[in-house]
């Protein structure tokens, strides 16, 4: 679904660029950033923390919201004399008479151009999502992103009574042996997530065994220093790219997962 959506996002922004069908582009604008808006708007009072525009990159839905509403006023301000009834009215006979274009030359040479850049750039996109090699195993799904980095999204919801994936992992060298042994809680945690650092402090009030709990934090882009803890914290290798839902409270017996809990919004 959000592949078509881009497609259409890149068709619409080659348009506006080209200048052909002014007036349709025109309303067909308005009513687009005026979704938009509506979008971004209902995301904000639902409590969302990200409108999701920027992928990895969170933004605040009402920051979006007040984005999409500037660019309706100025596409109001900028219009052209439109009728918009009389546009409709033409617009519904011409559908119910046959599509007439009407384009001069100049806006045909236009939107030659308009569909074979937007080709040449839907088969860019396409190329570069198959050189992307994905599979899944137990940590999760992998990928080869186009700079070489691996990608892994962990999926902790199927390790339940298998071995912890994590251990060969680790930053820093351990002792497997002694690690299943001791441990029987594991905490997957971002330095920067306020529900991680809650959560952690919650544990610490609940048991004056510091041994036996770990932290295994994963890469931020962001953050710049390790969470605070008195638990021990373990880091993920950071020559990968690292994804999961957290914090994520897994607990352990022998090593094995018995139990994996995901603390989603």
């Amino acid at each position: 679904m959000i592949f078509f959506v881009v497609e259409f996002e890149i068709l619409f922004g080659f348009l506006l660029l080209s200048g052909v069908f002014r007036r349709g582009i025109w309303v067909l604008s308005f009513f687009c950033f005026a979704l938009f808006a509506t979008i971004s708007f209902l995301k904000w009072i639902s409590g969302e923390g990200s409108c999701g525009c920027w992928g990895v990159i969170s933004v605040n839905p009402f920051y979006t919201a007040i984005f999409d509403l500037i660019i309706v006023a100025l596409i109001i301000l900028c219009r052209e004399q439109i009728d918009i009834r009389d546009f409709l009215r033409r617009a519904t006979i011409e559908l119910r008479l046959g599509f007439k274009l009407g384009l001069t030359d100049s806006d045909k040479r236009k939107l030659i151009a308009v569909v074979v850049s937007w080709l040449v750039l839907s088969l860019i996109l396409v190329s570069i999502l198959f050189t992307m090699e994905t599979q899944h195993d137990l940590l999760g799904e992998r990928t080869t992103q186009p700079n070489g980095r691996e990608r892994i999204t962990l999926e902790p919801q199927n390790w339940q009574d298998k071995k912890l994936p994590l251990l060969e992992y680790f930053k820093e060298p351990i002792d497997e042996s002694l690690f299943i042994k001791n441990i029987h809680t594991v905490i997957l945690v971002h330095s920067d997530c306020p529900k991680c650092n809650r959560i952690i402090t919650e544990f610490e009030h609940q048991t004056d065994n510091n041994n036996n709990i770990v932290i295994i934090e994963l890469p931020s882009k962001f953050a710049t220093k390790s969470i605070k803890t008195r638990f021990p914290i373990f880091h993920l290798d950071k020559e990968k790219d690292w994804f999961a839902v957290t914090p994520c409270v897994i607990k352990l017996r022998n090593g094995i997962c018995v139990s994996v809990k995901l603390y989603e919004e």
